[in-house]
């Protein structure tokens, strides 16, 4: 990865790399923050494995030179969100053990360093004159001027891991703990090498995204665009007004954002060719787009070409792609299109009108090389035969496109009928004024689970209420599966991602 970060480099020195809302750095000088970090992530522990560097800064050039001095000293780094609590630490610490935590200054970072080992190595991106007794603090300027700290040994902790790791990616577990994925350099590489053609036609392109850097998607966008040579301007904040204006400083041709991002940009009438006119393409990515958003995009942005993308924290980068071309109708709620070169999908799914949606399954080198059970501890993510099970259930149609239904393990149990959320959500997410809609089983010793649909509405005189949301249910659903309870809210919890919180929903609707 890192030689073919020093290729792009050199080729494009004065050319923009990553901004974010604060800072802008060339290729160049990203190098030279690279260089100037990697003999302090170059310390080999006592049993010769390679250190660990917890990162939890906002996404942007200091993130971004962290990753890739990182993989030049093949350092293991994982990415967290810059604002964790202790209690999400305790979390984290129960299945690594850093070596160096690098944030934006102690103070700010309280909360991620109380749980920490004593006498851990601190990089703080701010200068900080604060006296920390717990801690060793070295200062980044410091550390890009060569100064004290540069070569001082760690204090080294004892995590290992398979060879060739230099990511650990935490996701959310279905029983609430983060599930740590284990990514290689193989793995990276050959997310690239998968997506090269269509990297390579954003060469020298400007392009958006407001997805955090630590989070698997937004990561990816990070790493895929900046080595194939297009400047990446990133969003820590979620003001659209603020990245209004920085697209149009940048002349950013695309954005690659969540589903719920674009649905905001288009109620506040910000995603349009008079305001955008350099725009020519929108990725949406983690989480299926719904009928009624690519829709609205269409009729505000005609000229628009459209890409969804579908991959998953356990297979970097995107496993499939649909173009929806301008003017073309996308009538399928839940495709997400065909495998990306050098991807394969297990060939026992059948066509959306002929059985009940199966698992997907992936096989592919962007299938993470394993999955953290604890400290030291972990396990494979491929069967005998190389495929991954994503957990995702789907059908794969004649022209070999992929059509999501959903989780496996998202599917409710009402008076014995097995119910997928998904048809639910999406029935209502296509609805006009329907900003978002999350369908949950709350548990319930009469039904088993009550059906529960929270809807969070666009704000326009067009949103419908309670008894509008029944009556489309009770016309397009059978009887079983009509939610007992619709929850309208002013605004669905959502993750740092921009993904709807449904462990905090389940927790509001108990």
């Amino acid at each position: 990865m890192f030689q073919r970060f020093l290729s792009i480099a050199k080729a494009y020195n004065t050319r923009i790399a990553v901004t974010n809302e604060q800072f802008q750095v060339t290729y160049g000088e990203l190098l030279q923050m690279v260089e100037a970090l990697r003999p302090l992530f170059a310390e080999k522990k006592r049993d010769g494995q390679n250190i660990l560097i917890l990162l939890a800064l906002p996404g942007g050039p200091h993130f971004t030179a962290v990753q890739l001095a990182a993989f030049a000293e093949h350092a293991v780094v994982v990415p967290i969100p810059n604002k964790s609590t202790t209690y999400e630490m305790h979390s984290y610490l129960g299945l690594i053990q850093p070596d160096i935590v690098v944030v934006e200054s102690p103070e700010a970072a309280r909360q991620i360093l109380n749980p920490l080992a004593k006498h851990m190595t601190i990089l703080s991106l701010k200068e900080t004159s604060e006296k920390n007794e717990a801690h060793r603090v070295l200062n980044w300027e410091d550390i890009m001027n060569g100064g004290p700290g540069t070569r001082n040994p760690i204090n080294p902790g004892n995590s290992k891991f398979p060879a060739d790791t230099v990511l650990i990616q935490f996701t959310s577990g279905s029983t609430g703990r983060p599930k740590g994925i284990l990514i290689s350099n193989a793995n990276l590489l050959a997310c690239l090498n998968n997506n090269h053609a269509f990297l390579s036609s954003f060469a020298g392109e400007d392009v958006f995204c407001p997805v955090p850097q630590f989070h698997a998607f937004g990561g990816a966008v990070v790493l895929e665009h900046l080595l194939h040579g297009s400047p990446v301007h990133l969003s820590n904040h979620f003001l659209p007004g603020n990245d209004l204006a920085r697209m149009q400083q940048y002349g950013c041709t695309a954005i690659l954002a969540a589903s719920s991002y674009f649905k905001l940009l288009l109620e506040l009438n910000m995603l349009m060719p008079e305001l955008l006119p350099a725009l020519v393409s929108v990725t949406i990515g983690t989480a299926p787009a719904d009928q009624g958003l690519v829709r609205d995009i269409q009729k505000k942005f005609p000229d628009l070409r459209i890409y969804l993308r579908y991959g998953l924290t356990e297979t970097v980068g995107t496993v499939t792609r649909l173009t929806i071309e301008p003017g073309e109708n996308f009538s399928f709620s839940g495709l997400v299109g065909s495998p990306v070169s050098g991807v394969e999908l297990g060939q026992e799914l059948t066509p959306p009108d002929q059985g009940e949606a199966l698992e997907i399954r992936v096989r592919s080198g962007v299938v993470a090389a394993g999955q953290l059970l604890e400290k030291n501890l972990w396990k494979s993510l491929t069967d005998a035969d190389g495929f991954f099970s994503t957990g995702d259930m789907g059908h794969l149609d004649a022209e070999g496109r992929l059509h999501l239904r959903g989780r496996i393990s998202s599917f409710l149990k009402h008076k014995g009928f097995r119910i997928n959320p998904f048809e639910i959500e999406t029935l209502l997410r296509n609805t006009p004024g329907i900003r978002e809609a999350v369908v949950l089983g709350i548990e319930d010793s009469f039904s088993g689970q009550q059906i529960i649909a929270c809807i969070e509405t666009a704000a326009d005189a067009n949103a419908p209420d309670l008894k509008q949301l029944r009556n489309i249910c009770a016309a397009n659903l059978s009887a079983y599966k009509l939610p007992q309870r619709i929850v309208i809210m002013d605004a669905i919890p959502r993750t740092p991602a921009g993904k709807a919180d449904r462990f905090h929903l389940r927790s509001l609707l108990r």
